[in-house]
């Protein structure tokens, strides 16, 4: 009798990452394209590469940073400390104090009419970068949001149902009192009367207004004065805090304790649905969810979910939302805010602000740990491994462990055939790396018994 002929070889392939990290389901029930673990990775089309590192310290201050703002027309900043003290800065020639907030809350921030007003819980400010001051607009309400709508900035605070509208083009100290005989006047709107919940945040969404109340209701406001129109849109949005909510393209993503989610427009009736984004991730999510932050990093097409704020720790998911897929990053600082900026992301931690770029290879000085984890392979039968066919450029070494193997890879700039023989039912292949690489594919033949 002719010897039985072995099965065909196998190939585990780590060329397409399109699928990001799936934490929902078991392993082995991962498709080819997601991973358990991608760390400290980042996407350049459909290759994982070495996420950008830290540079040195740009500028330190003598208290922590509670809030940066990059004021993209001038290509300078607003620093606004643990004191309440607010800074401007270019991190070159400019660094100055200009004032003091008015609240205790981080601040929100706001570009209208060449000037930066600014949100902090107390009364509203505005930074005159022509002038190098901060002003106080005594007249105005209480707040701790502010944005633009028709020529009015509007304001809303923690803790009062009404939302409030300057004068048109006029958020001045005279631009806050309501005469009923003008139209173009100051104007407020009630938001859920008696509904219970506080205000959390206001963003534009389709044309319309959500308003989202730390009850878990969303509202929907249409129309302008003299024709506003409130409808309730949703409930049990489940949404925890104002900094866990942004808008990202044409929809407002928020967290909430089982996750990320989002709000999106029906186009029947110009409706809103809720939607959970982040299902093949929001398990790992959910483990540390406690004061979450979202930052919008518009230029590199990210969106950035910090669990838990309060936790000293810079690791934080990055959903790469041109792509829907998502990854892990892990920073060594206590990350306390973002700014997308023309050359890089800023990045407030501790007393001092970081630019985070491609150029950078390390995290100031310490190498930056990548680590990559495949769905599990299983057989009913022994895998008998062959060889890893690798593709990956720049430098450093490549830890490739699969079974009980650990293979090195020396990084250059070709493609190598790298053998490996062991023998196992199943495992995982992980991959490792404190060097600065770019991923086109990693192949591992193996045949069964």
């Amino acid at each position: 009798m002719a010897a039985m002929e072995k099965k065909n070889i196998n190939i585990l392939s780590c060329s397409d990452f399109t699928g990001g990290i799936n934490t929902a389901v078991p392993p082995q029930q991962l498709q080819e394209n997601e991973y358990q673990v991608i760390q400290n990775f980042e996407y350049d089309f459909n290759r994982l590469v070495t996420r950008g590192g830290l540079s040195a310290p740009l500028v330190t201050y003598d208290k922590e940073i509670l809030s940066v703002f990059y004021n993209n027309g001038l290509n300078q900043f607003l620093v606004c400390l643990s004191d309440g003290s607010i800074w401007e800065e270019n991190l070159d020639t400019l660094h100055n104090k200009v004032g003091t907030l008015t609240g205790n809350r981080k601040p929100n921030y706001c570009r209208f009419d060449g000037k930066v007003f600014i949100a902090s819980g107390g009364k509203l400010q505005y930074y005159d970068p022509s002038k190098h001051t901060v002003t106080t607009v005594n007249s105005s309400k209480n707040c701790d949001y502010v944005w633009e709508d028709r020529s009015r900035l509007v304001t809303c605070c923690m803790g009062d149902d009404n939302i409030y509208y300057s004068a048109v083009g006029n958020p001045y100290e005279d631009g806050w009192t309501e005469d009923t005989d003008s139209d173009s006047s100051s104007k407020w709107l009630e938001i859920g009367y008696k509904d219970d919940g506080d205000i959390l945040k206001v963003l534009p969404i389709g044309g319309d207004i959500a308003v989202f109340k730390s009850n878990g209701k969303v509202y929907d406001v249409n129309g302008f004065y003299t024709s506003w129109n409130v409808a309730l849109a949703g409930d049990n949005s489940d949404v925890l805090t104002a900094d866990g909510i942004v808008q990202v393209q044409s929809t407002i993503a928020f967290c909430t304790n089982k996750g990320l989610r989002t709000l999106e427009t029906v186009q029947n009736y110009g409706n809103f649905t809720i939607n959970e984004i982040g299902r093949k991730f929001n398990r790992g999510i959910q483990k540390d969810v406690a004061s979450p932050r979202l930052y919008n990093l518009v230029r590199k097409r990210q969106l950035i979910i910090q669990p838990d704020t309060k936790k000293n720790t810079g690791d934080v998911y990055c959903l790469q939302y041109d792509m829907g897929a998502a990854v892990k990053f892990s920073f060594p600082l206590d990350v306390k805010d973002m700014a997308d900026t023309q050359d890089g992301v800023i990045i407030a931690g501790g007393k001092s602000l970081y630019r985070w770029a491609e150029r950078y290879t390390t995290d100031n000085g310490t190498p930056i740990a990548q680590k990559l984890v495949t769905r599990q392979l299983s057989s009913s039968t022994s895998i008998i491994t062959r060889k890893f066919d690798v593709a990956v450029t720049g430098s450093g070494t490549l830890h490739l462990k699969w079974a009980n193997k650990n293979v090195l890879f020396k990084v250059g700039r070709k493609r190598r055939v790298v053998h490996c023989f062991s023998v196992c039912r199943d495992s995982v292949l992980g991959i490792e790396t404190n060097g600065n690489v770019a991923i086109d594919f990693i192949n591992l033949y193996a045949g069964e018994n």
